[in-house]
């Protein structure tokens, strides 16, 4: 089968062939972060990563994590109690009246911010 593109014939009788990709070596650490990050340098990503890695890189996260006193859920809910600037936010963010301590907090920041405009 042939083809022209801009003037010339070119011939597609023959499909483009690739060489295979090298087996990649793992060093026999399935299981472990650091397997993980084998599977990762050698171009796997998502499901091609095999099971046991994946779940050895989560618990190292969860754990990490533990270590900082967060806990598991929403990103946006860490840090962010009642009676604080953000607290508020989060209550708008959750679609949620705020509470009184959430609004005195955030009405003293924001004429803390409005006297230091006025300052400068």
């Amino acid at each position: 089968m042939a083809y022209v593109y801009r003037g010339k014939v070119r011939d597609v009788s023959e499909p483009a062939t690739y060489p295979e990709p090298a087996p990649p070596a793992y060093d026999g650490k399935h299981g472990t972060p650091s397997g993980y990050n084998s599977h990762f340098r050698a171009g796997d990503r998502g499901d091609q990563i095999c099971k046991p890695c994946r779940e050895a890189r989560a618990a190292k996260r969860r754990a990490k994590a533990a270590a900082k006193g967060l806990t598991p859920g929403r990103k946006a809910i860490y840090g962010t109690g009642c009676g604080s600037p953000s607290g508020y936010t989060a209550h708008l963010r959750r679609d949620e009246a705020p509470c009184d301590a959430c609004r005195e907090a955030y009405n003293a920041r924001k004429r803390e911010y409005i006297a230091e405009r006025r300052a400068a």
